[in-house]
């Protein structure tokens, strides 16, 4: 009996509202998991909304001065909190005040932001109401309907099928199902409120399935032209020795040409010097050296690492065709099973190159036109399809130019059929934003530090959804994005506010990205990004 009174003094009527608000918040507690870090948000949410109901309360009341009178209103604290407010601002301001407060103190309980109330309102109450790009975004449709195409839906698709971190409906194999175990750890669901996600803007958009039904299988390297057996010193070679050697006679160098080493596109030919010669006189002869050979520069090597001799190495004037069958085929190739490795080549010892875009992860590739940028980037994605399996790796491929990437349309690597509209693709980078975003609140919540590490606890059946949560846990592919002509794409879509966050060093989550662009007075090269 002395709870009741107690609670009639400190909160008046309202405590018949009580029992309601203590089952519910069990509720809310038994299906999540517990988070320390949300813990004061939630805390100071609902004293917010609590104390505001309170004088909200208060005042509807009449403002009552007895504590009798306050037990049938909102008790001493509602008096304490709407009794200052309408003394001192009247009740006409006061209300309105209090009902901000309660309105702030539901945002700090769902986490949610103010940008993302009208999104909100808009997803509830089926309005474009509070959509603030509508008008924009019927101008600039209405002006690209030539060119939608195939990724007429790419936005759509971007922010609704795949903004849980999870592509496609894949059917569950009996090594997917979680084990009947109570001390199975859960992963609770990712904070709606972090990332600012939209509604989408057609109310029939389909989801995109662009994974193929029933067991994937490796296209065969055979369909790949394999290369012919490699030159390992030809009349060339021969000459170029010979007018080195004279060369060094003529400047009275005690130094001679005693091998070489043959690469596809250049020759290191190896100088051994005298006793007492030094080396600078050999790298003084560097222009000499090259107009002899008959070519525009050779670069100096000095010395060898490993050899006591100086390397000069000449471009062939018989080049040979590296092809990139023989690259994959490698035993250095495929000694590494890693889905994103890429064969790059072979270098000047004519070993073969290969590289994991996982241990990068980004790239920026330039150079000027003929240079093969189109080719490197062509004999990348070669290799991620005969590797790797859309289960394994998914793309996102950006072309404003509309030509270089469409002989990749219909893979079922690809997220989103091939972005040409830049607008579009300024989305799809947002997209990818957030889903590395969404991808490091699942793996802080499962404690690993690794997307791979997370993936093998979902195999494993480590890794289950809270009770009563409809997701259905699934191993991440690792995500790679192709931007072509990425200095156009900032300035028609303005994006380089989104370029750092898509940029950032996020090896951990496994989304590469590769940019790549004719050069500018700034850009004539092509480097780790």
């Amino acid at each position: 009996m002395w709870v009741d009174v107690v609670l009639r003094i400190l909160i008046g009527s309202a405590v018949v509202l009580l029992p309601i608000v203590l089952v519910a918040t069990a509720i809310v507690l038994m299906r999540t998991q517990p988070n320390p870090d949300t813990r004061p948000r939630l805390i100071l949410g609902s004293s917010l909304i609590a104390s505001s109901f309170l004088g909200l309360r208060h005042l509807w009341a009449g403002s009552p001065e007895t504590p009798a009178l306050r037990g049938h209103a909102a008790g001493f604290i509602g008096f304490a909190i709407g009794g200052p407010l309408s003394d001192g601002l009247t009740a006409w301001i006061a209300a309105p005040l209090l009902f901000i407060g309660a309105l702030f103190g539901l945002l700090l309980l769902t986490g949610t932001t103010v940008r993302e109330v009208p999104d909100a309102l808009r997803h509830i109450f089926g309005t474009r109401l509070f959509q603030r790009d509508y008008l924009e975004d019927h101008e600039y449709d209405q002006g690209c309907d030539d060119f939608a195409g195939d990724d007429a839906d790419t936005v759509e698709v971007a922010r609704e099928d795949f903004s849980d971190g999870y592509y496609d409906e894949v059917p569950l194999g009996p090594e997917s199902c979680p084990p009947a175990d109570d001390d199975v750890p859960t992963v609770p669901e990712p904070a709606v409120g972090r990332g600012r996600k939209r509604s989408p803007k057609k109310q029939d958009t389909q989801v995109l399935d662009r994974v193929v039904e029933g067991p994937y299988t490796l296209p065969s390297l055979d369909l790949l032209v394999a290369g012919d057996p490699p030159k390992k010193r030809s009349a060339a070679n021969n000459h170029m020795a010979a007018a080195i050697g004279e060369v060094l006679t003529q400047f009275k160098v005690d130094a001679a040409v005693t091998g070489c080493t043959r690469g596809p596109t250049v020759t290191r030919y190896e100088v051994e010097l005298g006793p007492g010669v030094k080396v600078e006189k050999i790298t003084a002869l560097q222009k000499n050296i090259a107009y002899a050979v008959a070519t525009e520069s050779v670069r100096m090597l000095a010395p060898i690492p490993g050899k006591s001799a100086v390397g000069i190495e000449v471009p062939n004037t018989d080049r040979e065709m590296v092809r990139l069958a023989d690259v994959l085929t490698a035993p250095s190739t495929r000694r590494d099973h890693h889905p994103l490795v890429i064969g790059l080549g072979k270098d000047i010892e004519g070993d073969f190159i290969s590289a994991n875009l996982a241990k990068m992860p980004h790239l920026l590739v330039a150079g000027s036109t003929g240079s093969g940028k189109s080719s490197f980037v062509n004999s990348m994605l070669i290799s991620l399809l005969t590797r790797a399996t859309p289960e394994e790796v998914r793309m996102i491929l950006i072309d404003p130019k509309m030509v270089e990437l469409t002989p990749y349309e219909g893979i079922p690597h690809l997220i989103t059929p091939i972005i040409t509209q830049p607008k579009k693709a300024a989305a799809a980078l947002a997209w990818l934003v957030e889903e590395m975003e969404q991808r490091y609140q699942d793996m802080q919540a499962s404690r690993v530090r690794h997307i791979d590490d997370f993936n093998d606890k979902v195999r494993s059946g480590a890794i289950t959804a809270p009770l009563g949560s409809q997701r259905v846990y699934r191993p991440y592919p690792y995500v790679v994005a192709i931007v072509d002509e990425l200095a156009d794409l900032m300035m028609t879509a303005r994006v380089t506010s989104r370029t750092p966050s898509c940029g950032s060093p996020r090896r951990r989550g496994q989304l590469a990205f590769i940019w790549y662009w004719p050069p500018s007075a700034r850009r004539s090269t092509w480097s780790p990004a």
